[in-house]
């Protein structure tokens, strides 16, 4: 199965913040919380156990960061790229945060 990618990148600067490095305690992703009425269903969210792994392989310590819907769309908005993948599982979408980690003093 072919995956297409598609990558659309905002053409403002990014905020100034975004250089002042990650610290290791802040969650590098995010996901669309359930909606209240997949909560009621007990809607399961493997993909996000998948993703979990994947961070903590990367060393990322905090978990996924779970956004309540609307907060999502609006983060997604302000996001530097967007990268359209084929994933099709049910809250599949992702938030990750770029930057550099602190590590402190070499």
């Amino acid at each position: 199965m072919e995956t297409k990618l598609s990558l659309q990148m905002r053409t403002s600067p990014p905020p100034p913040s975004a250089s002042a490095g990650l610290l290791r305690s802040e969650p590098t992703a995010a996901v669309m919380d359930l909606v209240p009425s997949d909560k009621e269903k007990g809607l399961q969210t493997p993909i996000w156990n998948h993703y979990e792994s994947l961070l903590l392989k990367a060393d990322c310590k905090k978990a996924l960061m779970k956004i309540e819907r609307f907060a999502f769309y609006e983060r997604a908005k302000k996001a530097f790229a967007v990268v359209a993948t084929g994933e099709t599982a049910l809250y599949g979408n992702i938030i990750l945060k770029k930057g550099t980690l602190d590590l402190g003093p070499s």
